[in-house]
């Protein structure tokens, strides 16, 4: 599995809660919910020092889209789509 949001690896290669990351994904998901465009969501995540997976603080409206339509968050996977 890519690196995704919200989660980490353990020792074994299974994916566990990293809850300081998952909270990000839920403030995400809620301010989107509540009508927050993708641009003012972004920089609410700068303005609070809120981290990518790859630890920056910069945030834009084409990752935010990313999170959002990822089927691993929004419980829609599908295992042998071919």
């Amino acid at each position: 599995t890519p690196a995704l949001l919200g989660y980490d690896k353990d020792e074994e290669g299974n994916l566990v809660i990293d809850p300081e990351a998952a909270q990000t994904v839920k403030v995400i998901y809620y301010l989107y919910l509540n009508g927050y465009s993708l641009t003012e969501i972004a920089t609410l995540l700068m303005e609070y020092s809120r981290k990518t997976k790859l630890g920056r603080v910069e945030w834009n409206p084409g990752t935010l889209a990313g999170v959002l339509a990822n089927e691993r968050h929004c419980g829609d996977v599908l295992a042998r789509k071919t």
